[in-house]
This record gives structure tokens, C-alpha cells and sequence, in this order.
């Protein structure tokens, strides 16, 4: 974290543990009574997905059963973000807060209360977007083995959905989910180079990176890739003052407006407005 602490996802005891500067261990989130329990039976401990209950939703992490961490991730502000696989769900810790609690934002709980599978997303084929809560409350979608984590400079999550074979984006501003690279497929596949990613197709994506300028590189494990999206461009539109015009006046103006790119040319462009 910002502080130089360290944190590790110890998943087969279904615990996350830190590592503080002076080199103390402590485990911050998971059912320690049952991973002690287990210590040198050679079983591990039970995980939230043998559960019936909601894992400890909403509660302190240290009462939470968690699933199967592969992956973790930090927010600006300190919060700690889980790609808990196994369950197919996101969680969040808010270590930000002086209470800390543990809850859901993207996927919803897959454990022994759902034997019907019914919280995991199951791509329709041919892919036929939105699937699986896609334009939805995030915490509404359906995952499928997300293996990743990413929370970027806006605190939004990025989410590598291995066996839906697309990358999912949770935006912190209304938690909403959209698919962000590849289709929600079953299948996957390799295309779309060059173009849109969400119309590109991607073979059980894994591991996520951003870099300083907002690209994002996805390994797309399937095809043996590194694969690199890049953001849209930003464009600055600059208009003129006008001069008062009557409402009602005959008389058109003409307005000229500049749009600058960067990295390309400045355009410009006209707009008439007549009486109304």
C-alpha cells in the first residue's frame, strides 16, 4: 500500500494477510478460526463457496468467509479490491475507513445456496450483447471466473472475466458494468486487431496492467498475446463570444468553433442558428 505495507493473498487458507513495515504479519480479512483449525490436518479450510449464508456481506472482513482470492488490487484511496474466482464475485474492503467492512461491488454470491448455477453468467452463442447485467448495476452482473483486479486512478474496477472472455468495467461514479474489451462469450476466440475493443474477441484473458497514460495491456492467455487497449481520444472544443443578437431576428449567425485533437490536425467547423 502507500505506506510500504504488504499485503498477500493466502487463498488456500481463504485469508489475506499483511505485512507491516516493521516486518509483523497480521491477517486482516478471512475466517482464522477455521484456517487454524485445518493447520496441519492436510485439509484445507472450508471456503465461502460450501457456504449457505452470505459470507459475511456487509460485515467486518474478520468475520468474513471469503472464496478463492486470485488476485487483489488498491484503489487512490486505499481500499482493497478481491477477485474472488471461485464465488464470482469482486469484493471491496474499505481499509480507507476506521471500521472496515467488507461487501460485494460487481457479481453476485455463487456458493452452495445457488446449486442451480444461477449467479454465474452463461453467454448466450452466438454472443448477443448486453449479457449477464452488462449496462447494469454491477453488483446485478453475473461473472465468470473473474482471475483479476484492477482499480484505477478514478477508482473505478477493471475485471479480467476469464470464462466469459471479456474485460468488464465498473465505473466508481454509479457502479455501474459494461464490457470493456472482447465479447461475453462462451467460447472466445482471437480477432478485432486495430479496432473497437468491444468488438474484438479474446481467448480467457488473465492478468491486467495499466500504464501512466491509461492504456491497458491484457494477457490474453488463450491466444498467447499481450494485447493493449488504448483510451479514446480527448478533444477540446473551443467557441468565440458572440455578439447579442433579438430573438425572433431573420438574420443568421455564423458560428466558428475549433476542434483540437491531439496529435492531429485543429478542425473547425460552422453551426447556423436562425430565429426559433
Amino acid at each position: 500500500d502507500s505506506t510500504g505495507n504488504l499485503y498477500i493473498a493466502d487463498s488456500a487458507n481463504y485469508l489475506i494477510r499483511r505485512i507491516d513495515t516493521s516486518g509483523n504479519i497480521t491477517t486482516i480479512a478471512g475466517n482464522v478460526a477455521a484456517a487454524t483449525a485445518a493447520n496441519g490436518t492436510g485439509s484445507l479450510p472450508p471456503d465461502c463457496s460450501a457456504s449457505t449464508d452470505n459470507c459475511g456481506e456487509n460485515g467486518s472482513p474478520l468475520s468474513a468467509t471469503l472464496g478463492y482470492v486470485f488476485a487483489m488490487s488498491f484503489d487512490p484511496n486505499g481500499n482493497l479490491f478481491l477477485a474472488e474466482s471461485d464465488i464470482e464475485v469482486v469484493r471491496e474492503i474499505n481499509l480507507s475507513s476506521a471500521s472496515p467492512i467488507i461487501h460485494t461491488v460487481a457479481g453476485k454470491l455463487h456458493n452452495a445456496a445457488d446449486p442451480n448455477n444461477n449467479n454465474v453468467c452463461t453467454p448466450t452463442t452466438p454472443p448477443t450483447p448486453p449479457q449477464c447485467g452488462d449496462t447494469g448495476a454491477a453488483t446485478s452482473a453475473r461473472l465468470n471466473n473473474p482471475v483479476d483486479v484492477l482499480a484505477d486512478g478514478a477508482g473505478n474496477v477493471v475485471i479480467s472475466d476469464q470464462s466469459d472472455n471479456a474485460i468488464r468495467l465498473v465505473t466508481a461514479s454509479d457502479g455501474k458494468i459494461q464490457t470493456i474489451a472482447g465479447q461475453i462469450s462462451a467460447t472466445g476466440g482471437y480477432g478485432g486487431d486495430t479496432g473497437p475493443a468491444a468488438a474484438a474477441t479474446l481467448q480467457f484473458p488473465f492478468g491486467l496492467a495499466l500504464d501512466t497514460s491509461g492504456n491497458l495491456f491484457i494477457v490474453d492467455q488463450g491466444n498467447n498475446l499481450i494485447r493493449e487497449v488504448t483510451p479514446p481520444p480527448t478533444y477540446t472544443i473551443t467557441f468565440p463570444a458572440i455578439s447579442p443578437v433579438t430573438y425572433g431576428s431573420t438574420s443568421k449567425i455564423t458560428l466558428d468553433a475549433t476542434v483540437d485533437q491531439t496529435g492531429n490536425p485543429v478542425a473547425s467547423y460552422q453551426v447556423d442558428s436562425g430565429p426559433g
